[in-house]
């Protein structure tokens, strides 16, 4: 039987520390949590499960040093933010984290952050993933592919619901994704089993598809047809921002494939479920 850890999560309410929590609440570890809000209703609940809440922030790490420092594994991911100060806010991370105290970080990367693309947030996580290497710490890093909760976005999912699926993806393109909840199970596997993972990146990516078979997939759900539409790259960095439609110009231009084994991904973290029944559960009827 394995002995029980102290896991320490950074963003415990945001969406994957919020599935990180949901799959460690499962094992029996110890967990503290670090929010910026120990009151609101996510806290909360957290709290009623037995987690312990810490109210501080990345960039000031005397608000959390000494909890941090009371794990044996701890999960880093970082909001979407400008490259500078997510890099920023993750060294002051990895620098509270005591050699001293063994402490392995799971680090939530971006699936393709090794490839030179130019895509500021890719640059961020690669360059946060090389100063993780150059510490005396254990750590395995994760890097997950495209959301399927990007189809949750209030404007993409009014449009698929009213028929269209507008995408700045051409319809030829591979686009390789994953669900949070399916980084939660695949990151909590990993702590649990962090000797052997240590000193691993993990690539991540649990369903392929060609973006113009995508609307057939809302369509067979949702009831109604569904038709592609590329949004024009000029309306992307209106509505999306500068990052945002570089990343999307350089998939454009790279059929962004990266994980050779899908497959493989699922059978090693015993992953069921799939972008199909992803839709189902949130736009079925």
């Amino acid at each position: 039987m394995n002995a029980t850890k102290t896991v320490f999560i950074a963003g415990i309410t945001g969406n994957q520390g919020g599935a990180v929590a949901k799959y460690q609440l499962a094992t029996g570890n110890t967990i503290i949590g670090l929010t910026r809000n120990t009151e609101s209703q996510k806290a909360m609940d957290l709290k009623a499960k037995g987690v312990t809440l810490v109210q501080g922030d990345l960039r000031h790490p005397d608000t959390y040093r000494s909890d941090l420092n009371k794990a044996d594994v701890a999960f880093l991911m970082q909001t979407l933010q400008p490259k500078n100060q997510e890099i920023q806010e993750g060294k002051i991370f990895i620098d509270a984290i005591d050699p001293e105290k063994g402490t392995h970080l799971v680090y939530s990367s971006v699936l393709g952050a090794d490839l030179n693309t130019g895509i500021p947030h890719f640059d961020s996580k690669f360059e946060l993933e090389n100063y993780i290497r150059s510490k005396n710490i254990d750590h395995t890093i994760l890097r997950p592919a495209s959301f399927y909760e990007n189809h949750l976005m209030p404007r993409v999912a009014s449009d698929i619901r009213k028929g269209k699926y507008v995408s700045p993806l051409k319809r030829t393109c591979t686009q390789q994704m994953i669900g949070i909840d399916d980084i939660g199970k695949i990151a909590s596997s990993v702590i649990g089993q962090s000797e052997k993972y240590k000193g691993q990146i993990i690539p991540m990516a649990t369903d392929e598809w060609v973006i113009g078979d995508l609307p057939q997939a809302f369509s067979e759900t949702i009831g109604k047809p569904v038709k592609y539409k590329m949004l024009p790259g000029l309306i992307t960095r209106l509505a999306l921002g500068r990052d945002l439609s570089k990343m999307f110009r350089y998939m454009n231009k790279h059929d962004f494939k990266v994980v050779d084994n899908v497959q493989a991904v699922r059978d090693e973290f015993s992953i069921s479920g799939d972008l199909k029944t992803w839709i189902g559960e949130h736009f079925g009827n």
